[in-house]
Parts: structure tokens; sequence; C-alpha cells
């Protein structure tokens, strides 16, 4: 028994990843890999199909057969903006906690603030400390452990009539909390802009 460890999806080489911006507002989304084919896919999340360990989860990082593999639990109120990461544990179904995301309300920040709290299940798979948020999103963001490595940047043309942006992993590093991480900011930074209209 591995008391609540969870397996991670990593890689030897970078591996770059497509995402679409605001993909979760037409229902299921797919995340392509390498090769522009699909990985996994974005769904929302029912608790009359994923059951009751997905009730106050709104989506969910799923295989392309629409088995869960990442749990994304949104607890949004006034310019408070979080999401809880958790990992589905294959042997019995139940959330494994591997981070919280939350947007930091300042009220002079050019940028918005977020901050990485991992927990003991997400620290072990990024060598413990923490995961340091930096940059604009989506332009030139960064995504860095504690060591001041970087695992993970996120990058959109500035001027690209595109909706679509690259999250580009190095090696070594856990695939689905990074992309995870990724389509939460991008979850907060929306609902952020939609209320500034």
């Amino acid at each position: 028994d591995m008391g609540g460890a969870v397996t991670s999806i990593m890689f030897p080489r970078p591996q770059r990843f497509e995402l679409r911006n605001r993909m979760w507002s037409f229902g299921d989304a797919v995340i392509r890999g390498p090769g522009g084919y699909p990985w996994f896919r974005m769904a929302r999340t029912n608790p009359s199909l994923f059951g009751e360990a997905f009730r106050s989860c709104h989506f969910a990082i799923t295989t392309m057969a629409g088995e869960p593999l990442l749990s994304m639990q949104e607890e949004f109120a006034w310019m408070n903006y979080k999401y809880t990461l958790a990992r589905v544990d294959p042997r019995t179904g139940g959330l494994v906690p591997l981070c919280r995301i939350v947007r930091q309300w300042t009220m002079f920040a050019v940028t918005d603030v977020y901050t990485v709290e991992l927990f003991a299940a997400g620290a072990a798979t990024t060598g413990g400390g923490g995961v340091r948020c930096a940059g604009r999103w989506p332009n030139q963001f960064q995504l860095s452990l504690a060591n001041g490595a970087v695992a993970a940047t996120v990058d959109k043309e500035m001027f690209a009539f595109t909706d679509k942006y690259h999250v580009q992993l190095r090696p070594g590093m856990d695939a689905l909390l990074f992309l995870g991480i990724a389509c939460a900011i991008d979850r907060i930074h929306h609902e952020v802009e939609d209320k500034r209209r």
C-alpha cells in the first residue's frame, strides 16, 4: 500500500500542450499534446456521471475515454477566486488533494497575482517547496519550483487572433499538475475579466 500516493504522468523530454482559452464555455474540450493529437479532455463534471467525490467539483481532466484523472474544484466568491486540484486515486476513486491556486486581490498590481499552495501529494511530485507564478497571463507566464527551476511556461502570441495558448513542460515535471494549474489560472483570469466589464 502506498498510503495516498498517486501516480504522476511525467516525460523524459520537454512536452508542449495546446489549450484553448475559455475551453469550458462550450462543455468538453480537448487538450492537445505533441503532434497536435488529443491527449486529455477537459470535462464539466456531473456527480451522476462521476460519483459523489465530484459533488463540488466543476471540471475534471480526463483521459480521451472519459476516465477522470484530475478534479478541479472551484470556490468563487466576491473578489476571492480559488481552485483546489486533486488527483483521482485509481484504486479507490477517491480524491487526493494536490494544490490550491488562489488569485490574490491587490489594489494597485498591474498583473493579477496567483499563489499555488502545494499539499503533501503535490509537493511529492515537485520535490517539495512550492510553485511560484510569474509574468502576465497568458503571455510569458512561468511556473517555477521552489529551487527556481522553471517547470512550465505558458505563452500566447501577443497579437494572434487565436484562442489557443501553449503550455511547455520541462522534462520530469508532473504533466497533470501543471496542466491543471494552467487551466485553473485561465479559468480565474476569464472570470475576473468578465467581472471587470
